[in-house]
């Protein structure tokens, strides 16, 4: 066989090894972690609380998000701020972009840990890096930060600049935040 015909063979093969594939182990913390958000969403927290904590058990990344939501909340728990805290840092250290943005929300506010602007930067920070519907909320964090010379020196420009990238994806705080400054 022609050495060029197994070069897209080689990088077909790669590709595919180096491809996220859940197991079935994981698969099923995901459908677990589903089941959960279609019972919270419907406010159906004690049915949703259980399917979380069995997601979280099973090593999902999102379930500690709702977990830390439904504390900092008081959505079906007492509310409990410091336990909010440990399931958003949980959700982070799994990668969970949503929890790594709560966990700013808490340190910028000091809701459950001691106040720390530095942490909250650098929490939106990380969890802005994609830039989508995802990462916009903590876009629009960061940018409040850029615009009122919160930890860093104020920077209108780069304020609007994220603004203007979380506003494109709908973020209704930052389409306000561009209409307050008088920008489109």
């Amino acid at each position: 066989m022609k050495k060029w015909l197994l070069y897209p063979l080689m990088i077909t093969l790669t590709m595919a090894a180096c491809s996220k594939t859940r197991s079935p182990e994981q698969e099923q913390a995901r459908s677990t972690m589903l089941q959960g958000v279609s019972f919270y969403e419907k406010q159906q927290y004690p049915t949703a609380l259980p399917l979380f904590e069995k997601a979280t058990a099973q090593g999902d990344s999102k379930a500690p998000r709702y977990l830390g939501l439904a504390y900092l909340n008081g959505n079906g728990v007492t509310k409990d701020l410091p336990k909010a805290f440990e399931f958003f840092q949980l959700g982070a250290d799994r990668g969970d972009i949503t929890s790594k943005y709560w966990l700013g929300y808490l340190y910028e506010n000091g809701f459950g840990v001691t106040k720390d602007l530095s942490s909250a930067y650098h929490c939106y920070q990380q969890a802005s890096v994609r830039g989508d519907h995802v990462s916009a909320p903590a876009m629009t964090a960061l940018a409040r930060f850029y615009e009122q010379g919160i930890f860093v020196k104020q920077d209108l420009k780069q304020a609007v600049s994220l603004y203007q990238k979380s506003a494109k994806t709908g973020d209704k705080q930052a389409i306000e935040a561009l209409e307050k400054l008088n920008v489109r």
